[in-house]
């Protein structure tokens, strides 16, 4: 047996890779006994730091070891590891060797060797030459080979893994979700985009939902900024997005215009070079956040908050240096024998900034090595409010300003990289001058990295930790969520009611609704059924989708949600205006024990209709309920629950409230006047069928049934066209008045925006020649009617027998043919 063994540790500030700890041991026993080789003849001399080993499946006299040195490289051994000679020293190999430094001998082939590094190397003369690849993505850290078959090979690389079945001449796709994002944010679109930068890999913008099956690669799009930094969206216009990157590196993309521009705040390039040598120290996941109060101010983290309102054309330092400013901590990363400054360990920065949303001016900073300021005059001033508790030299990782109250911020600390592993989560009402501790509930051994505050419930707090999620509500224990992968968590955001997660590791996550948890927190004892107020609005999307796809939330229009404790059958839910009409409803044959989750689309009956009905345009189905506030009512054999649904406007639409509300209720008038115009149909046809047959037998009664009969068939023909018998008649016979209200109310009902001033102008048009038919009818009603009637008497007769056709129901709320969805 062979082993490498590596002298490295690592700080918040540094990086050490080498020492009299590294070196080549081997074990003639099964590991019973180790034997220091490194001193064997041919190996490098001095100091070594990372070394790879590997023993070929060919030969097991044929060792190959990559090792860190001055003089290192590709090392191999004909007769076991007693000699060795280096077999190459080429820098492509050997560059960032704590990084890489991996080896992997062929199991068949005695000369074939694998080398991973930025690229991966292929030998097969012993490593004397080098055939780079690169597997889908680049920097390869681990390779298996089939002890069988070795053509058969899976590489994992910082993309993720991929397989190749001939050698390495082609490699799968990494199509599977292993993102690793560092931080997320969502912007004011709808559907709203969700936001991140991934681990070696795109910045992505992509949409929370979709009208495809599902959301694929299709709806991703690479944005602003590199694989480290956040990914922010102007608030005011979502196709603006600032990104940045190790080194200080900050840029803005416009993805209507298709332009970009670089804005570092101090474009001097610092990789290489110790921190402590910069004007503007910049973290590798530097913050960049806008203002809560003004969507043209900006702020970012170097040592300083920075902040520019022109978008990152110039910036203004707004504070003095907000660390412990320790030039022992900023020195060159790396060594002794290689050197690595990436931005990942440059130190004493402001690594959090969080402007308080119920304050303007109040700004909180905390840095990565132990520090929590604030401002309550916009930075003119600033002042240490650092909890007592916080350990020395923690990362201040996030710190969230409440979105309820001024002088409110809650911190999520983490002190990992300094070996404690425990969870910090500080909260101030009083602008910091105290500070209470929020731990119980989280495991020893899970750090805390993101904690966020409801935007419904001041005291409802969600924490990201290497663990998954927690949540805490009004300072009880903590208790962890279900449902995601146990990955770690790096943050979480909140928007509308839905909580979104990156986690470093398996991409971003939705919970589709956090009103259970709302809920929940305001009860902590559960009954055995609880009904939770519900949130809507009558955007349609695709379905959930199938497969390797982001999925899609299963429904539209208002979410229903609530808790069973036990089975339950026949659970209907129903959807109620103030007035008690149902709008909306839905049935669930059977309700699983734990969270039920249905959808309702309210709507209003629309017109009334009749067999045989021909229209050209005509609209005759539901009319959209405005938005507003209804009741929602759940009901199962004894159980009756009932709380609040709100029901809003598409988020996507300009109209207001008052708009959608006049919208509906001038579609309602539309549709009741076509109704009335159906009904008079009705009756004209009604009136003269009960003509034709009293008034047989009879020339003096005939003629004056014909007269009537023409009256009541005028009344028709400007009421309906009856003379189109197909669709396309209506070119050649024009449409008539309950046609043309049917086409106007579909104008009207169209999209999700408030009616047009041209509608209300062709209904008050219509009403007249509506109004006209009325009194028409009405004479024929008081005057005609009893004069048939009264001709009939006095011929020996009865009066004339009425038979009216009923219409057919409306589409449109409940109990008329329609449940909702």
């Amino acid at each position: 047996m062979f082993a490498g063994t590596w002298e490295m540790w690592r700080r918040p500030w540094e990086l050490v890779s080498g020492g009299p700890g590294s070196g080549l041991w081997t074990s003639r026993d099964g590991g019973e006994k180790w034997e220091n080789i490194s001193g064997r003849p041919g190996l490098p001399t001095g100091l070594w730091g990372k070394v790879g080993v590997s023993v070929s499946g060919a030969d097991p006299n044929r060792i190959y070891a990559m090792i860190e040195a001055e003089k290192g490289g590709l090392y191999l051994s004909n007769d076991g590891g007693k000699t060795w000679e280096l077999s190459n020293g080429s820098s492509g190999p050997r560059q960032r060797p704590w990084y890489y430094t991996r080896v992997f001998a062929d199991p068949k082939e005695k000369d074939t060797v694998y080398i991973l590094n930025v690229q991966y190397y292929k030998s097969t003369d012993a490593g004397k030459t080098l055939r780079p690849g690169v597997a889908q993505h680049s920097d390869h850290h681990d390779l298996w080979i089939d002890s069988n078959d070795n053509k058969r090979m899976v590489i994992g690389t910082d993309g993720g893994a991929s397989v190749s079945v001939n050698g390495g001449g082609a490699w799968s796709a990494q199509d599977y979700p292993t993102g690793q994002f560092y931080h997320v944010s969502v912007d004011n679109s709808f559907p709203y985009n969700v936001l991140g930068a991934q681990q070696d890999n795109s910045t992505v913008r992509i949409p929370s939902r979709t009208r495809g099956a599902g959301i694929t690669g299709e709806d991703w799009t690479s944005t602003a900024g590199g694989e480290s930094g956040y990914v922010v969206a102007k608030p005011d216009r979502p196709e603006i997005v600032f990104g940045g990157s190790y080194g200080g590196d900050l840029s803005w993309r416009n993805h209507l215009l298709e332009t970009s521009r670089a804005v570092d705040p101090w474009p001097d390039n610092p990789l290489g070079r110790g921190a402590v040598e910069a004007v503007e120290r910049f973290q590798w996941t530097f913050p960049i956040v806008f203002s809560p109060h003004d969507p043209n101010t900006l702020y970012v983290g170097s040592q300083h908050v920075l902040r520019s309102r022109d978008m990152g054309g110039s910036w203004q330092r707004i504070s003095p240096d907000l660390t412990t400013n320790d030039s022992k901590k900023m020195q060159p990363s790396g060594g002794p024998i290689s050197k690595d400054n990436t931005a990942v360990e440059v130190h004493c920065t402001v690594f959090t900034i969080a402007e308080c949303q119920a304050e303007k001016g109040v700004i909180w900073a905390g840095s990565d090595d132990g520090l929590i300021h604030l401002t309550i005059d916009n930075g003119a001033t600033w002042k240490n409010v650092t909890p007592k508790g916080m350990p020395s030299g923690a990362t201040v990782s996030l710190i969230e300003a409440s979105p309820h109250s001024a002088g409110r911020a809650i911190a999520a600390v983490n002190n990992y990289r300094q070996n404690d592993f425990r969870p910090y989560v500080f909260v101030t009402d009083d602008y910091g001058k105290t500070w209470t501790a929020l731990t119980a509930g989280i495991p020893d051994d899970v750090w805390v990295r993101a904690v966020r505050e409801d935007l419904s419930l001041k005291g409802l707090l969600y924490a990201g930790t290497e663990a998954g999620v927690y949540v805490s509500a009004f300072g009880a224990p903590w208790k962890k969520l279900g449902g995601l992968p146990e990955t770690p968590v790096h943050d979480l955001v909140l928007k509308n009611h839905d909580l979104i997660v990156a986690t470093h590791g398996r991409g971003f996550y939705i919970l589709d609704s956090v009103n259970p948890i709302r809920g929940t927190a305001q009860s902590a004892d559960l009954a055995d059924v609880v009904l939770y107020p519900a949130f809507g609005n009558p955007a349609r999307f695709g379905p959930v989708g199938s497969g390797e796809v982001g999925k899609n939330p299963p429904g539209s229009g208002l979410r229903v949600e609530f808790f069973a404790r036990n089975e339950m059958k026949d659970v209907m839910v129903t959807m109620r205006d103030q007035s008690g009409f149902g709008v909306a409803q839905a049935k669930i044959a059977s309700a699983k024990p734990g969270l039920n989750v249905a959808y309702l689309m309210p709507t209003y009956p629309g017109m009334q209709t009749f067999a045989g009905l021909l229209m050209w345009s005509g609209y005759t189905g539901t009319l959209k309920a405005p938005p507003g506030e209804y009741v929602l009512q759940l009901e199962s054999g004894s159980t009756k629950l009932e709380t609040v649904a709100v029901w809003s406007n598409n988020p996507g639409s300009t109209a207001s409230d008052a708009d959608m509300v006049a919208k509906y209720e001038l579609s309602r008038k539309v549709a009741d006047a076509a109704t009335e115009c159906n009904a008079m149909v009705m009756k004209t046809r009604g009136y003269r069928a009960a003509i034709a047959e009293a008034m047989k037998g009879s020339k003096e009664l005939e003629d004056k049934g014909a007269y009537a009969i023409r009256i009541l068939q005028s009344i028709e023909d400007s009421l309906h066209q009856g003379k189109a018998g197909a669709g396309q008649d209506f070119l050649n016979f024009p449409m008539q008045l309950n046609n043309r209200f049917a086409a106007l109310l579909g104008n009207i009902q169209s999209g999700d925006y408030g009616a047009t001033k041209q509608s209300f102008a062709v209904y008050d048009s219509l009403m007249p020649l509506l109004q006209a038919e009325r009194d028409r009818m009405k004479e024929f009603e008081t005057k005609m009617l009893p004069d048939l009637n009264k001709a009939l008497v006095a011929a020996g007769k009865p009066e004339l027998a009425l038979k009216f056709e009923e219409l057919r129901p409306a589409r449109g709320g409940i109990g008329t043919g329609a449940t909702g969805e």
